[in-house]
């Protein structure tokens, strides 16, 4: 299984690829925070815009790294 996990993280992968399986990863430790948060507290710390905002604002700031990535490669 250590294998296995080991191989999925050293793959190549296309950057877009990168970028789904860490707002996903985002998207989940939010929901996660929310959902035993819950359970210990019984108090809602983020409600489900604040979670869709902030994944969106992640979506747009790494379209923007990208963005300036290109830029930058094509200058040099």
């Amino acid at each position: 299984m250590k294998n296995k996990i080991r191989e999925f993280l050293l793959q190549k992968r296309k950057w877009y690829q990168d970028a789904g399986i860490s707002v996903a990863s985002l998207f989940v430790a939010l929901v996660l925070y929310k959902l035993i948060g819950y359970i210990f507290t019984k108090i809602n710390f983020l409600n489900w815009e604040t979670i869709i905002g902030v994944v969106i604002l992640y979506v747009i700031i790494l379209f923007g790294w990208r963005y300036w990535e290109l830029n930058w490669s094509r200058k040099r």
